[in-house]
């Protein structure tokens, strides 16, 4: 502060591109107007307003502002402004031709936390906004852009006749990437806007809508790899179209007691999205033009699709409603290769059959249950011979000799019993074995033991870990032994141990190597494995993850994957955890007399540090990485698992994300291709324009 006593006296004393170091304690600061970084040296460091700013660059780091209700905390006036990790109460103006940037940043508790206007600038990273009327105003020919952030809790005050909304854009531009909208009345609330981009977004537990969208002709929203669900209200649909045009894609809005989508007068192009309703109508809509294809609707209690005076083309969809269409006045709109479900009718001869075969339930159990992925390919690849050995002798086709035999290599505790376990259950589905039982031995109780004691039928999980009997003595004795075991065709062996004790059994004779063809290599858990495993565990105790909890949880996994925390990183030390957690989460709902609730933040029992909790405060920001061009997608929790890469169009499964200051995310950052330009997917947005 330049020896000043007050920070006024101190930016008086300063020169252009000064720095200004701010110390604990609360300053009355009213205006900047030179270009200068303003950083708090220690927590506690609070600016007093209502501030105006001019300065031509301007950095606000680490500091809270507090203003008054009588006008925004700070007003931008002209020129370029940057907030990193700020707090700020209050509100923000930014004025004609300004640029605002947040970095990590908090506002609240304001009418309008962001307000930008006459054809100013804002973009919001790792930002979030909350308790506000407006979490974010947009107005005036202004543009804004949104990057892994969240705004909630944004409502209208008790009485007053306007509804809150999350964001409220009027004649603006609007580019949102990775973007969570919860717990709003409104969640994005658009007026004549021109062009309006979101990508990734997460629309949750809005009071009247997710999105009410009221445009001129000319007026363009899009929406792509977007999820609506838990609305409170039935008086709008989730997503309310008047006007102007909707492009949705790979989108899914699930089914609530309210409309999933309407459209009045607007122009719809709907392509491989799903819609539904639990009572009300899927999609109403009236006087539009739809272009869809690749679409499902789906009404439980009420149709499916509702048209009157429309037109355009639906193509290759399917409508399951009571009754599936009611199209009135619609002469012109045409639907091709689509199948209609009436949901109300139960003759057996008319209703799918909803009972997948015995493959895709045991594919559906190895998804849930092995958490890596090259272990699942593995493994598919192994049963799915199993099935058409099993098809083909069914036929009557002569039977190959094939050996089912696996060796699991890897460290202790990441998943081969489970891995075990899946593939003798799907050898016993189809004929290979007679019993889906695992039966786990060690090679010293092999030695010991003989051959007489084991079960006779079944899989056989035979443990080479640390193997104190196998010398060279008895290592003829141990090559007969697992010969004769694998000789016998009612009898699965799935070995499994670190690399070298693997490679020390095969090395013992060349009818053991070709038995142990199918050889599948664990790493390490990672933190979407760890992740994983501890939300099966809540299924199968019928406990459902709030979304905080949810992504506590998963920061915490790589925050203890990359600090390499055993306590944490086994199976073993996922079900103390979960153990825990569900102790604490009994215990509330007993206070509660409440049984259904959600597992919430409180009841994890993480051990926090400070580095922990202080990456949990700065919003953190994750993403997937496609498996066909390993390009990078933002990920938000309450997507849709089955996401689409929007480099190369290709669907593929993203149950949880990688946090960006993670290792994780590094690792498969640096091995990826390069992609240009400052957003995750604006290049890619474009080629699809």
């Amino acid at each position: 502060m330049f020896d000043s006593k007050t920070v006024a006296a101190a930016l008086k004393k300063t020169s252009p591109d000064d720095g200004v170091l701010i110390p604990a304690g609360e300053y009355e600061i009213t205006e900047v107007d030179k270009s200068l970084r303003i950083r708090a040296v220690e927590n506690g460091a609070i600016l007093r307003g209502p501030m105006v700013v001019t300065g031509d660059f301007v950095v606000f780091s680490g500091l809270k502002f507090r203003g008054n209700d009588e006008a925004p905390t700070i007003e931008i006036r002209k020129g370029i402004v940057v907030f990193e990790e700020c707090l700020i109460e209050g509100g923000i103006r930014v004025c004609e031709g300004a640029q605002v940037y947040f970095n990590v940043c908090h506002l609240r508790k304001a009418e309008e936390g962001l307000c930008v206007t006459d054809r100013s600038v804002a973009e919001l990273f790792r930002t979030s906004v909350s308790s506000c009327h407006a979490g974010v105003a947009v107005r005036h020919g202004s543009s804004c852009a949104l990057y892994a952030s969240r705004i909630e809790q944004c409502a209208a005050k008790p009485g007053a006749d306007e509804l809150g909304a999350g964001i409220f854009a009027e004649e603006s531009s609007i580019y949102a990437e990775g973007l969570t909208l919860r717990g709003n009345s409104v969640g994005l609330y658009l007026q004549d806007c021109p062009e309006v981009r979101v990508l990734s977004a997460y629309f949750s537990e809005h009071h009247a809508a997710s999105i009410i969208s009221v445009g001129l002709a000319s007026s363009k929203l899009h929406l792509r790899s977007c999820s609506f669900d838990k609305q409170a209200s039935a008086r709008c649909g989730q997503v309310n179209i008047t006007g102007g045009s909707l492009l949705m894609e790979h989108s899914v809005i699930r089914p609530e007691g309210t409309v999933g989508l309407t459209a009045n007068q607007a122009r719809l192009e709907l392509f491989h999205s799903r819609l539904e309703s639990i009572s009300e109508i899927a999609v109403d809509t009236q006087m539009s033009h739809i272009e869809a294809e690749d679409i499902s609707l789906q009404s439980i209690g009420n149709t499916a699709l509702s048209a009157s005076d429309c037109r355009g083309a639906i193509k290759r969809s399917s409508f399951t409603g009571q009754p599936p269409t009611s199209i009135q006045r619609s002469n012109d709109l045409v639907l091709e290769e689509c199948k209609l479900i009436d949901s109300g009718v139960t003759d057996q001869d008319t209703v799918e059959k909803r009972a997948g075969s015995a493959m895709d339930a045991l594919m559906e159990a190895l998804n849930q249950t092995v958490s890596h992925e090259n272990v699942r390919a593995e493994l598919e690849c192994i049963i799915r011979q199993a099935h058409a050995a099993y098809r083909r002798g069914l036929r009557g086709f002569p039977m190959t000799t094939q050996s089912f035999h696996a060796a699991l290599i890897g460290p202790k505790s990441v998943g081969e019993e489970s891995a075990g376990s899946m593939l003798s259950q799907a050898l016993h589905v189809f004929s290979i074995i007679s019993s889906p039982e695992l039966h786990r031995v060690t090679i010293d109780q092999l030695l010991e033991d003989g051959l007489e004691s084991l079960p006779k039928e079944g899989a056989l999980f035979l443990s080479a870990r640390e193997a104190t009997g196998f010398t060279t003595a008895t290592a003829a004795t141990v090559r007969t032994l697992i010969e004769n075991l694998t000789r016998d065709p009612e009898v699965l062996v799935i070995m499994e141990g670190e690399r070298e004790e693997i490679r020390r059994v095969l090395r013992l004779s060349p009818a053991i190597q070709l038995a142990f063809s199918n050889i599948i290599n664990f790493a390490s858990y990672g933190p979407v494995e760890l992740t994983n495993l501890f939300t099966q565990a809540c299924i199968r105790d019928g406990i459902t993850l709030s979304s905080d909890a949810a992504l506590a949880l998963l920061l915490a996994f790589h925050f203890y994957s990359d600090r390499m925390d055993r306590r944490f990183t086994s199976v073993e030390g996922v079900l103390s955890l979960y153990q825990r957690a569900r102790r604490l989460y009994l215990e509330r709902c007993g206070r509660l007399e409440r049984f259904d609730c959600e597992m919430e933040s409180q009841d994890l029992d993480l051990p926090m540090d400070k580095v922990l909790r202080h990456a949990t405060d700065r919003m953190p920001a994750f993403s997937s990485f496609c498996p066909s061009c390993s390009k990078e997608n933002p990920w938000v929790h309450g997507l849709d698992r089955t996401m689409v890469c929007v480099h190369c169009e290709k669907p593929y499964l993203a149950k949880w994300g990688l946090w960006r200051e993670s290792f994780a995310y590094r690792r498969l950052k640096e091995a990826a291709p390069r992609i240009e330009g400052g957003a995750i997917s604006r290049r890619a947005h474009h080629s699809h324009k």
